[in-house]
């Protein structure tokens, strides 16, 4: 059976059933554009990813093309060959241009726009753009400096320095120095974003490249504002020259065993006096205030020549020698230069042997021996005639520097190593010199600041010369911390060794009989006040001598707690010296810093950085 439909609602049915059908194949068409669209896209971004890709790998061959060439030019550079430093800058110069405009084009710059995913193509812009910088901008100035300030050009003669070519480098080395602000600033504002591994691991070798150029920089900066007003561009200078026998050990050195009279005029160097230590004489107070942390830790035994320098610190030592002399001499003097035996043989490596009134010949291999054991030997009998040996063999050394005999770059780079030692020190009576040779090795400070520190001394508390045989060895150890836990223990184990045999024949003076025997308990011993220098904030939890708790003295040196610990050394009978420390926790990475003796000292340290 049928229903009966009316017109009127067959046609309604027919329609809506057509409108549906529209409306489907409308929005299969959407369907199909959006998958036609997203087809493209990925289309597009595979073909813009090749194009970035490609781009990116052409680049990083140019700056490895680059970065050879500049290891190349600093080679060449070292060397004093200036002509090959231009070909090998060139060669980088069109490398950097190459992998600049790589990175540049209009593709590229869309990309590396989009938040997050454009971090790692934008970082090999900012790496292709600085050393684009650094080879158009930064080293050709510095090349052409480097060509003006060669030592061989600068030494006019044996002991005349052409200071002109120093003073012109200034502007020069400024402005390098301030392009280095803006090439370490980018780099670090590239690093701080999601950059892939395949660029962030050369992007940190080249901060670090980078942040060791800076430095080089700022070193040579310094060096050229300081050393023709030191030299005497602006007038006529005299320094204290101090040389320290680390064969008795102080805390810069060793005793000052022989000095003399540095005098600078325009460039122009001369030795005006020398003399031995007979000859300086002792006050009865400091003659300067140092405050009240080095008085507890020295109190008033460095009025006396032979303690001036107890303190590491070695402006304090320069402060006390200045004010001595104008004290007793009634000269103001300009500053104060240091260095021992061992600096000497450097020097005499490069200019070759000097000799001696009486024909005898000093050399880079005896003169340590000669100086801090055959003369005490030599001279057994009759101590002032070693006091003036000691200064013959001075004055024979600084001839054969004035000579002009050597290499000037090979004695620039011996004087360079001596001073990274802490064996020549130097310090100005001028505080705006005096502030900058004191961010420099040559200043001989401590460091400033939080990070964990430590440094260990010996000064000779027996008046012996012993100190040639002196083994030290230093651990330094801490556990895993992290920075919430505020502090940490550490343990600092130090191991001195008079390393002399119990039957061995010392004159008097050596031994130590000729100064105070009652110090010593037997035959050959020795004593030592061992000093610790500690990291900013330290406390004390423990102090113990070969297992026996001992006395001490303390104080803070320049920021730093300083302990004071008297040490019998019988000899060849190793003693060990456990300092327990409670030390504030850091990130920081620690320091350690040696003193100059004659023997080198052991050295480990496992103080690793705490957890953020």
């Amino acid at each position: 059976m049928s229903w009966p439909v009316r017109a009127g609602e067959a046609g309604g049915a027919g329609g809506a059933g057509g409108r549906e059908g529209a409306e489907q194949r409308r929005r299969r068409r959407r369907r199909l554009r959006v998958l036609v669209g997203l087809l493209v896209l990925v289309s597009v971004l595979g073909l813009v990813g090749g194009w970035i890709v490609l781009r990116a790998l052409a680049a990083q061959r140019q700056l490895r093309v680059a970065q050879v060439a500049f290891e190349q030019a600093k080679s060449d550079g070292l060397a004093g060959r200036m002509g090959e430093v231009a070909a090998k800058l060139a060669t980088a110069q069109h490398a950097t241009a190459t992998a600049r405009a790589l990175t540049s084009d209009p593709v590229w710059r869309l990309v590396d726009a989009i938040p997050g995913l454009g971090d790692t193509p934008a970082a090999v812009t900012v790496l292709a753009q600085q050393a684009d910088v650094l080879a158009r901008d930064v080293f050709p100035p510095l090349v052409a400096v480097s060509r003006s300030v060669e030592p061989s050009r600068l030494r006019l003669a044996g002991n005349r320095v052409d200071l002109a070519p120093l003073q012109a480098a200034v502007p020069v080395l400024a402005r390098a120095a301030q392009d280095m602000v803006g090439v370490r600033t980018a780099l670090a504002d590239a690093s701080g974003g999601w950059v892939i591994g395949a660029v962030a691991r050369p992007l940190a070798s080249f901060r670090s490249a980078v942040d060791g150029l800076s430095d080089t920089i700022t070193s040579l900066g310094t060096a050229a504002r300081l050393i023709p007003p030191m030299l005497g561009a602006d007038g006529v200078r005299h320094y204290f020259l101090a040389f320290q026998n680390p064969a008795e050990s102080r805390g810069t050195g060793g005793i000052v065993g022989a000095y003399g009279v540095l005098t600078a005029d325009h460039g122009l160097l001369k030795i005006t006096e020398l003399g031995t230590d007979a000859q300086l004489r002792n006050l009865q107070v400091v003659p300067v205030d140092l405050g009240p942390g080095f008085a507890q830790l020295y109190g008033a035994d460095p009025a006396f020549w032979q303690n001036s320098n107890e303190s590491p610190y070695f402006p304090d030592a320069a402060r006390i020698w200045l004010a001595a002399w104008q004290k007793t001499r009634g000269q103001a003097l300009d500053g104060a230069i240091a260095l021992d035996p061992i600096v000497l043989s450097d020097i005499l490596r490069v200019t070759g042997p000097a000799t001696l009134p009486d024909g005898e010949q000093i050399s880079a291999a005896n003169v340590v021996r000669t100086t801090l054991v055959d003369a005490y030997v030599r001279f057994a009998a009759d101590n002032q005639a070693r006091k003036q040996f000691l200064v013959e063999v001075s004055a024979a050394a600084v001839r054969r520097i004035f000579s002009g005999a050597g290499s000037p770059r090979a004695l620039v780079d011996a004087l360079g190593s001596a001073a990274a030692a802490r064996r020549l020190l130097v310090y100005s009576a001028h505080p705006g010199e005096q502030s900058q040779l004191a961010l420099t090795p040559l200043g001989g400070t401590l460091p400033a600041g939080p990070a964990p520190f430590l440094l260990m001394t010996t000064n000779n508390a027996a008046g012996s010369k012993l100190d040639v045989y002196l083994d030290r060895s230093l651990r330094w150890t801490g556990a895993a911390c992290s920075v919430a836990q505020g502090t940490r223990m550490t343990t600092v184990t130090v191991t001195l060794t008079n390393a002399v045999s119990p039957t061995a024949s010392f004159p008097d003076y050596v031994a130590g009989r000729d100064a105070d025997p009652s110090r010593l308990k037997q035959h050959n011993a020795n004593v030592e006040l061992v000093g610790l220098y500690l990291t900013a904030g330290a406390r004390l939890v423990d102090l113990t001598l070969d297992g026996v708790r001992v006395g001490f003295r303390s104080g803070t040196e320049h920021g730093h707690p300083g302990l004071l610990v008297p040490v019998d050394l019988p000899p060849d009978q190793p003693r060990t010296l456990v300092v327990t420390l409670l030390e504030p926790a850091t990130t920081l990475a620690p320091t350690v810093l040696v003193q100059p003796l004659v023997r080198p000292q052991r050295t480990v340290v496992d103080i690793p950085r705490c957890r953020t």
